[in-house]
């Protein structure tokens, strides 16, 4: 365990000052804390003012904006308002409401009022959204929101603020899902019924969220090579029939299937239920969608040899795709942007910001930019940039120029066009101080087609040294190209240092997303001579992307990684075998993840979950999550 109480306790008084620890896993947020219309009520045609006040935690409140949640023609615009993507919003300065700006009628600061007029308004209930916002600006974007509504009728206008989740719908179905267990063998339960005062008949889809390939079908599903896809059907369209053969609920408007899991390979199993005549409104944004609920069951192996304790997720920030997380020891960690000193319960924004932060043996924290650009005339020559902490976070150099030199790089199209040389999350330190890193990219002569994109090629992952702590890299060796696996080839690198001094490597091959190809293996790879050269790669039966890897204090090895949901697995065998897939998620994206262990046995895990559903409210949002997991042996 590294040990530098001293400098950290310095980094606290930089960082917390004598503030108290923010709320746990407290990301920056902005409250609408006052909302207001005056009057309630008023003849047709005049105007009301509505009044707001917002505070922000760890973001400014920059600007305040109103407008319909659904588009309007032109003649049903009120004055005072403009057309944008369809909507009416509030005119202001470029759509903006600025606190003591030109159409601010309230002179005090952080409050703003603004007359709104209700002349154009057809009779019937109408609504407006007001928001609270970090806007302009870039980053994330912070805001909170409240809709208003407007009853318009013959003569008069009623005016009503809502409160934060009133008039959200919750969905015309209610869902049952399977535990989160089955042992093999047990019934697989889930259905769906329609809620009371809901009409329309009732039929269920079970699918995977993807695609998948031959191999990963499950029993009782059928599977349809031109979709790359598999069903539990009775009825037409690949559906479930209420009252059809296989439902058990014999109730109209009721769907209950029970299908036995006899066969289902060990692991973690994600899943979707959908209800394809059915659409869930959000009043007032009237938005439909398709009533569906992913799901991941976790089927027990005769191999597994782990208890592992999934704790509920908690938000940690706005996002889609965690980056990661990294352990110093006596409860202190750290994110790209946050840290804690009391194993992640609550949470401090950094004053500098450290891109997938690394730490070495001395306590040094470490990073690298994704990107390294090319010198102009320098063939095989790059800069990267370099982050260094020496105290945890408190006082960080960087970005300092880091020269890359990779001779056979080459520009390339990936998820999008890359000019040279990307890095990886990883940094391992070898014994002779040399630092090694994760990288992926492009050679010459890297030309065999991806399966991804158009005009894309296979990736290749390989390994960079540098002999004076990142300031400046070369190529030492290429970990895998061939065998051409998966849809994109080998990129996305994790490497760690293993107890015996190997160093592994877990490398993907494609995402599960993309429809074009289905099999999208996590490879392995391990070097025993510090990275200059490397196993062939093989399978780990999984797949997944953006892999993370921790090295547990007892030898122990877990992964966590995703897409669909988010699952984590673990080696006792230095990764030549994995067991107990256990899914963390069942959301199908975006499954980027990072972990590390906080205390023996204890491990933190953030993961990015795209429309993620909050089970209290139904509402769906990008977030970023975070998860304590405890695990022992059986």
């Amino acid at each position: 365990m590294i040990s530098h109480t001293g400098r950290m306790h310095a980094f606290l008084i930089f960082a917390m000052g004598a503030s108290a620890a923010v709320s746990a896993l407290a990301a920056p947020s902005i409250t609408l804390t006052r909302v207001t219309v005056e009057p309630a009520e008023l003849p047709r045609g005049e105007s009301f003012l509505l009044r707001a006040e917002a505070e922000g935690s760890g973001v400014e409140v920059k600007s305040f904006r109103v407008r319909t949640p659904y588009a309007v023609g032109e003649a049903e615009l009120p004055p005072g308002f403009v057309r944008e993507s369809g909507k009416a919003v509030f005119a202001g300065d470029q759509g903006a409401i600025f606190d003591n700006g030109r159409h601010d009628q309230d002179p005090a600061d952080g409050a703003i009022a603004v007359k709104i007029s209700t002349r154009n308004w057809s009779e019937g209930t109408h609504y407006l959204v007001l928001f609270a916002h970090n806007r302009p600006g870039t980053g994330s974007h912070i805001l909170d929101h409240r809709n208003i509504r407007l009853d318009i009728g013959d003569e008069a206008v009623g005016v009503r603020v809502l409160a934060k989740h009133e008039g959200v719908a919750e969905g015309p179905l209610e869902f049952i899902l399977p535990d989160t267990v089955a042992q093999p063998g047990e019934p697989l339960v889930c259905g769906a019924g329609i809620r009371d005062g809901v009409e329309g008949e009732l039929s269920l889809r079970l699918r995977p969220p993807y695609t998948w390939c031959q191999p990963e079908v499950l029993s009782g599903f059928t599977y349809y090579d031109d979709e790359k896809v598999g069903y539990v059907e009775d009825g037409p369209d690949h559906t479930i029939l209420d009252n059809g053969t296989l439902d058990r609920d014999p109730a109209e408007g009721s769907v209950r299937l029970e299908l036995s899991t006899e066969g289902w390979p060990p692991g973690a199993h994600f899943l979707s239920l959908e209800a394809p005549g059915f659409s869930t409104v959000r009043a007032p944004y009237d938005k439909p969608g398709e009533s569906y609920r992913d799901f991941a069951v976790h089927v027990p192996g005769p191999d597994d040899q782990f208890i592992v304790d999934v704790g509920p997720s908690k938000p940690f920030a706005p996002g889609t795709h965690f980056s990661a997380i990294v352990s110093l020891g006596e409860g202190r960690v750290l994110t790209d942007t946050h840290y804690s000193e009391d194993y992640g319960e609550t949470w401090r924004r950094l004053g500098t910001a450290i891109p997938r932060p690394n730490v070495l043996s001395d306590g040094t924290v470490i990073a690298m930019s994704y990107r390294a650009l090319p010198v102009e005339g320098q063939k095989g020559i790059y800069t990267g940039k370099l982050w260094l902490s020496e105290d945890g976070g408190s006082t960080v150099q960087g970005p300092l120029e880091s020269k890359v030199t990779v001779p056979k790089a080459r520009a390339a199209l990936g998820h999008g066009p890359h000019v040279g040389p990307l890095f990886g999350r990883s940094i391992v330190e070898l014994e002779t101080g040399d630092l090694i890193s994760a990288m992926y990219g492009w050679f010459d002569g890297d030309t065999q087609p991806d399966r991804y994109r158009s005009g894309g090629t296979m990736r290749r992952s390989y390994v960079g040294i540098s002999h004076d702590r990142g300031r400046s890299w070369e190529y030492l060796s290429s970990v895998a190209y061939r065998p051409f696996l998966g849809n994109e080839g080998y990129s996305e690198l994790v490497i760690r240092k293993l107890p015996n001094g190997d160093i592994l490597a877990l490398v993907r091959t494609g995402g599960n997303s993309n429809a074009g190809w289905q099999d999208n293996p996590l490879m392995i790879s391990r070097s025993t001579d510090g990275g200059k050269t490397w196993s062939p790669v093989r399978r780990t039966g999984f797949e997944g992307v953006w892999p993370d890897l921790c090295v547990m204090q007892d030898g122990t090895l877990v992964c966590s990684t995703g897409r669909p949901g988010a699952f984590i697995m673990f080696s006792t065998d230095d990764g030549r075998t994995w067991t107990d897939a256990t899914p963390i998620d069942a959301e199908r994206y975006s499954g980027y993840t990072g972990i590390c262990e906080v205390r023996p046995g204890e491990l933190l895990m953030g993961y990015g979950a795209r429309n993620w559903r909050d089970p209290e409210t139904g509402e769906r949002s990008h977030q970023l999550r975070l998860v304590r997991i405890k695990v022992r042996k059986r």
